[in-house]
């Protein structure tokens, strides 16, 4: 018999005696509102319910692991997970949970569903635990979210409660990531306009971050030039990258400093400015001899076009003075209006949220999928573009540009704050 231990509860197998006290909480209509499929006032379904759970105890091979919540040697509940896939690479298998309505809000499904994560990750050898709930249910939510899992998808309309179409949250969470994460608080990051999905894990101490994406996106490429560039810039320490499925995920440590966005007003538009043109300066100084990133023109107005193809470009946050009325008639222009380029390396979204600082000097550079050998003038003209909305002071850019010993190239500013409209 498995039997799992924690403060306060002891999380087992079944036997045959719980047959009552199952039978009581699978006909309470408020404990099961939201399972109604599991909702039964026979006891005879009830009575089934436990003998497949116990033949599965029994079982040499089993994929189903459904546990009693005890307290005090009290049934208060249910618990437990489903092996839905299992291949050599990864198993996927769903959680589920239900306690008996006294026993609501006192932390003990969190505390029980924490002990069998811990089971299925390190006796079992699941990879991926994955669990939902309808919206309504705000309690089972907060208990996902308390264990530190990461929604993956909200389901509208997806199932009928009490005559009413509801949705469907879902959840997930990887056991290599859940090492690193448990005990940690959670914040989503919501900024930017990349499709990955940003959580921030933290501490008094520090913070790790983990970024989101579908497999082929640019989160693949940052994590390959991060790989690149470890030991010639200041860059997130990798913790762990991997593919799992059609995602990816990079879990990785916090840089030094302080984003530069957060810290504006604390410091002289002057200390700013030299922060920012010495980044670049360390940026495109990098040896590109064995580079394999290219961002250049050909490469970048090749994505847009895709982009423009399969109407992904939007023109919500556009610069008020643009003066094309049209993704078409931009690209158009960019394509027929190429200038030289003079290719170092750059990180391709060169703006205040993606540089961190102490002082003058730069200490971290982030959100590097965009980073590869193109025109200085990608970096350039994003950061000019910063620091106009930020001060309106040109005497500010001629400090930057003298800083970086590259003299004012208008068509240049131009073009590449125009070419940025379409990413």
């Amino acid at each position: 018999m498995i039997k799992l231990t924690t403060d306060r509860l002891v999380i087992r197998d079944h036997i045959g005696p719980d047959i009552l006290d199952l039978h009581s909480l699978l006909s309470d209509p408020v404990a099961m509102r939201f399972i109604p499929d599991l909702f039964s006032t026979s006891l005879s379904d009830s009575e089934e319910n436990l003998r497949v759970a116990m033949e599965e105890a029994a079982s040499g091979n089993r994929s189903k692991y459904f546990f009693a919540i005890t307290k005090e040697d009290k049934y208060i509940g249910e618990i437990g997970f489903t092996i839905l896939e299992n291949t050599h690479a990864f198993s996927v298998a769903e959680l589920g949970y239900f306690i008996k309505p006294e026993f609501w809000g006192k932390g003990y499904v969190t505390e029980a569903a924490r002990a069998v994560l811990d089971f299925a990750f390190d006796v079992v050898g699941v990879t991926k635990i994955i669990t939902g709930c309808n919206a309504k249910n705000i309690a089972s939510e907060r208990i996902m979210n308390k264990l530190g899992m990461i929604k993956t998808d909200h389901l509208q309309a997806h199932s009928l409660l009490e005559g009413e179409w509801c949705d469907r949250v879902c959840y997930e969470l990887i056991g290599k990531i859940d090492r690193h994460v448990r005990n940690r608080q959670k914040y989503q990051n919501e900024t930017g306009k990349s499709s990955a999905h940003v959580y921030q894990f933290f501490t008094n101490k520090d913070s790790i971050f983990l970024k989101i994406d579908h497999t082929g996106s640019e989160l693949n490429r940052e994590v390959a030039i991060i790989n690149w560039l470890t030991g010639k810039l200041p860059i997130p320490e990798v913790i762990e990258a991997f593919s799992m499925g059609d995602r990816t995920y990079l879990l990785m440590k916090a840089v030094q400093g302080q984003m530069v966005k957060s810290v504006i007003k604390a410091h002289s538009p002057e200390s700013i400015v030299k922060a920012l043109a010495n980044g670049v300066n360390r940026l495109h100084s990098i040896d590109v001899t064995d580079c394999p990133f290219e961002n250049t023109l050909d490469m970048k107005l090749t994505s847009a076009r895709k982009l423009l193809e399969n109407n992904q470009i939007s023109t919500e946050d556009w610069e008020e003075n643009t003066l094309f009325e049209s993704p078409e008639a931009l690209l158009e222009y960019l394509e027929n209006n190429r200038p030289e380029e003079e290719l170092v390396f750059t990180h391709g979204d060169y703006t205040k949220e993606n540089i961190f600082i102490e002082g003058p000097e730069v200490t971290g550079f982030i959100d590097l999928g965009r980073a590869g050998i193109a025109d200085q003038w990608q970096d350039l003209a994003l950061c000019i573009r910063t620091l106009r909305k930020l001060y309106k002071s040109e005497a500010l850019i001629a400090l930057f540009l003298k800083i970086i010993e590259i003299p004012m190239d208008e068509r240049k500013l131009d073009y590449y704050i125009m070419l940025d409209e379409l990413f």
